[in-house]
């Protein structure tokens, strides 16, 4: 069983890499950082699709040694050119306030973008604040509806049982309904699939 400390998200998501945007005072990645980063064991050789992932996962080790002023710093400039897993990690850390204050609006406006975008992890904790009214007013079909898609596309969806007890029995089909709806968006197109790739 996973402990959840912070806001009922399980430790060990949060540990996968959620980190977030905070306000920037002056603080940015030194290239003596920069360096000793190449050298950890996690980016040591990697071959990196480009500098998004490279960035992305020099924020994710900033996080795993919590130093959350660099990777705020290189995670927010990922959020904000639409990379879905920093979206959701600026998402957790306003929920939560990690390495910046509590901001529910910011942390909805983040979870929502990550979670049209597909990414489980967004997807739960608009489920979660769905559920909890916080940022947004209080839908118990909605969080039932993304806490479901979050599980069934591989996140956690710990919320949907949560949001389960707190419905009458008339909603029940409701929140399944709109459950399959939401779920359908995010299915790929088998005949999109079928087809060649565009260009060959």
């Amino acid at each position: 069983m996973e402990s959840t400390p912070l806001g009922g998200l399980p430790m060990k998501r949060m540990r996968l890499g959620l980190v977030a945007l905070a306000t920037l005072v002056s603080s940015a990645v030194t290239p003596a950082i920069a360096q000793e980063w190449q050298d950890w064991p996690g980016l040591a050789g990697r071959a990196y699709t480009g500098a998004a992932e490279r960035d992305y996962l020099l924020g994710l080790k900033a996080y795993y040694q919590a130093d959350y002023i660099n990777a705020i710093y290189l995670w927010s400039r990922l959020g904000e050119s639409a990379d879905a897993r920093s979206e959701a990690g600026l998402a957790l850390l306003y929920y939560i306030g990690v390495g910046t204050q509590r901001d529910n609006d910011k942390a909805f406006y983040w979870a929502s973008l990550a979670a049209e975008r597909g990414q489980p992890e967004g997807q739960s904790l608009l489920g979660r604040m769905y559920l909890s009214g916080r940022g947004v007013k209080q839908d118990i079909i909605a969080a039932y509806a993304w806490c479901e898609t979050a599980q069934m596309a591989g996140g956690f969806g710990g919320c949907r049982g949560e949001a389960i007890q707190q419905m009458t029995g008339p909603m029940l089909p409701v929140a399944f309904k709109a459950s399959n709806d939401l779920q359908a968006r995010f299915r790929p197109n088998p005949v999109e699939m079928a087809l060649p790739p565009k260009g060959d």
